[in-house]
């Protein structure tokens, strides 16, 4: 999802924007998440990655959720799989989560 950062408030960062869709995957699935870290798209963009662990229809699953902000525009980057294979996928997760290259818009 690509959202433009005129639709924020002036000061709105990449945090602000992080705390803002994480609050709302919490608060809709219940879960729990580690602390948020910075990270880096391939093409250098900024970002910060949540990982949040939920329940849906019985299912432990992790979410890997990566956070853009690429000057113009926040981006939302998830990816998930099973809680019992996150260890095991994290790093292709990561990796493609981090393959964003944002387009210009119209």
């Amino acid at each position: 999802m690509t959202e433009p950062k005129t639709d924020f408030d002036a000061g709105f960062s990449l945090k602000d924007y992080n705390d803002l869709v994480v609050g709302a995957f919490r608060s809709g699935l219940g879960g729990t998440s580690e602390p948020a870290k910075d990270a880096k798209t391939a093409a250098g963009a900024a970002a910060m990655e949540t990982v949040m662990y939920a329940s849906i229809d019985g299912n432990d699953v992790a979410y890997l959720i990566l956070i853009v902000d690429t000057g113009d525009h926040y981006h939302q980057v998830l990816t998930w799989t099973l809680k019992n294979s996150f260890s095991k996928h994290r790093a292709t997760l990561q990796k493609v989560a981090a393959s964003l290259k944002a387009t210009s818009t119209p």
